[in-house]
């Protein structure tokens, strides 16, 4: 379809104010101290994640204030790369004009590539620091918020590194740290430098006013002083340990765990503007180099052709936001189907009204038996199930996620809209590989996950006569649902169908297993229905023997 333009698609808002309903319960219960929503599994190589992380750096280039989010597509023709950029920003035309004269610097600084990509790193790592240097002291500010106070986040991160030194008694042994301890005399000082290290990162809360009174060469050197801190801690062993030494995690319980793999988060985000600029200037320059040629590189330099930005946001027709309204009713007359309940208080509560809760109570069968003792152990289950689940459709957590009539405003992310721009616009880009300036929240990941799929049955059934198409690739999210998400408008029928599919089973999931440490619905019956079965086994063989 190349050469068309992006077409909509007109998505019943039946179908998107269910969603948003199914997403703000989920978030609200997501809260519970304790409980893990499902990952989405955007599985990619080592190399297509190189290429996701590089083009995720640019598009935090261009991502300047906290709510900025942009994606990212690279094109590639001979003599020829196009930044696909989707961006809702008028700074956007600004900031492409920065990043290729910085590029054309970064040439004229090296025209034979006698001195090497490293020469690169710094005009890179300058750049995105000083233009998004409003969005990098926000992520600054969250790390201290982690815990509550910044008192309390390093109080508790203290707490735990002495946990880990009583598996790991030799303490930090990353050879940053290490490094740094030797420059003060004693090397055994590197678990306590690594702390004091965070301590100083957690205590930065007031970077935006630090930052007012700087110049901009004061701002940079105390901004990426920071960053660098934020690489360092990343590549600690401590961190190191949080994912791959057992004993230490086993230590931990889940509230901890998730204490210490948000901070993990918060500091890599940070620490990949210094990263990032090290993976443009390391697989991007040569890349460069080698694309133009000797002439395509001079042509370049002398503003002719060689690297453009197509602003996508300027070709696309439809709107990325929309209002909805919030349904009317109260809660237990609305989600009474969604919490799989009879929607008549009287009706049998064995009788589903979600057809996937039939097949994933199958894994609770008691095996073959018909006696009126396991019947009734049955339908004592079933109740059980039923009166658990609108113990929590009628729980605090969902009537203060319900505020009927509220008006609701929906954004489509940048990510599902530029996939969308260049599927229908015939468009190839390196790796299928999207870059985002924010991580992949959990829904435009569940999303993609579907527009593979059903990219991957639509070649089965052409039976060969189209190519197939290789699946598209996002950085692998943070398991946050966003319940403002927005079906995008050029979405099809088959994929929204999967969506749904996904998000009621995820509502399923939440309702069925419960906080981790918690005693979902499922969990009790699940123990009660292997009781059951182990009793009728054993009247079995009593009856067989006698």
């Amino acid at each position: 379809m190349a050469g068309t333009s992006p077409r909509s698609t007109t998505i019943p808002s039946e179908i998107q104010v269910n969603l948003l309903v199914r997403l703000r319960v989920i978030q609200q219960l997501q809260n519970i101290p304790g409980y893990t929503n499902s990952t989405p599994q955007l599985s990619s190589s080592s190399s297509e994640q190189l290429v996701l992380d590089t083009l995720s750096w640019i598009a935090q280039c261009y991502a300047l204030k906290p709510s900025e989010a942009t994606a990212l597509a690279v094109s590639i023709k001979p003599g020829l790369l196009t930044l696909h950029l989707y961006h809702d920003e008028e700074s956007a035309t600004r900031t492409s004009k920065l990043l290729l004269s910085t590029l054309r610097a970064v040439f004229l600084s090296d025209p034979e590539d006698t001195i090497g990509p490293s020469s690169a790193i710094g005009p890179f790592f300058r750049m995105v620091v000083n233009t998004a240097h409003l969005r990098i002291q926000h992520k600054l500010f969250r790390v201290g918020l982690t815990d509550g106070t910044p008192e309390e986040t390093t109080n508790r991160f203290a707490s735990l590194v002495a946990t880990w030194m009583y598996y790991r008694p030799e303490g930090e042994q990353s050879r940053g740290y290490q490094r740094i301890a030797f420059n003060y005399g004693d090397i055994r000082r590197a678990s306590e430098i690594m702390v004091q290290s965070f301590f100083t990162i957690a205590k930065q809360g007031d970077a935006d006013v630090q930052c007012e009174k700087m110049d901009e060469d004061s701002r940079f050197t105390y901004l990426s002083s920071i960053v660098t801190a934020c690489n360092l801690l990343i590549n600690s062993t401590f961190f190191h340990d949080l994912h791959n030494y057992e004993p230490f995690q086993m230590a931990l319980n889940s509230r901890d765990r998730v204490f210490l793999h948000k901070i993990h988060r918060r500091l890599t985000y940070i620490a990949s503007y210094k990263t990032g600029a090290a993976k443009l200037a390391f697989l991007g320059i040569p890349f460069l180099r080698q694309l133009l040629g000797e002439s395509g590189i001079a042509d370049f330099v002398n503003g002719r052709g060689g690297v453009q930005v197509e602003l996508v946001k300027q070709s696309t027709p439809a709107s990325s936001t929309r209002l909805y309204r919030w349904p009317s009713q109260n809660p237990d007359e609305y989600l009474r189907s969604m919490f799989n309940l009879p929607l008549d208080e009287e009706s049998s509560p064995s009788s589903p009204c979600h057809s996937r809760v039939t097949s994933d109570n199958s894994r609770y069968s008691f095996g073959s038996t018909s006696t009126d003792s396991s019947s009734g152990v049955r339908s004592e289950l079933s109740l059980l199930d039923s009166q658990l689940r609108s113990e929590l459709l009628h729980s605090q957590a969902v009537s203060e996620a319900w505020i009927p009539d509220l008006t609701m405003t929906v954004k489509s992310h940048p990510e599902l809209q530029l996939i969308h721009y260049l599927e229908y616009c015939g468009i190839d880009v390196a790796c299928q590989a999207i870059g985002t300036s924010k991580p992949t929240c959990w829904m435009c990941s569940k999303y993609v996950e579907c527009l593979n799929v059903d990219a991957q049955d639509s070649e089965g059934e052409a039976h060969g006569e189209t190519a197939p198409r290789p699946e598209w690739f996002l950085n692998q999210n943070a398991g946050k649902i966003r319940c403002d998400w927005m079906v995008p408008s050029m979405a099809k029928e088959e994929v929204m169908e999967m969506v749904v599919e996904e998000v009621q089973r995820e509502l399923e999931n939440v309702i069925s297993m419960g906080p981790s440490g918690t005693e979902g619905s499922y969990h009790i019956i699940g123990r009660m229905s292997a009781c059951l079965a182990s009793v009728t086994q054993k009247n079995t063989i009593f009856h067989m023997l006698s």
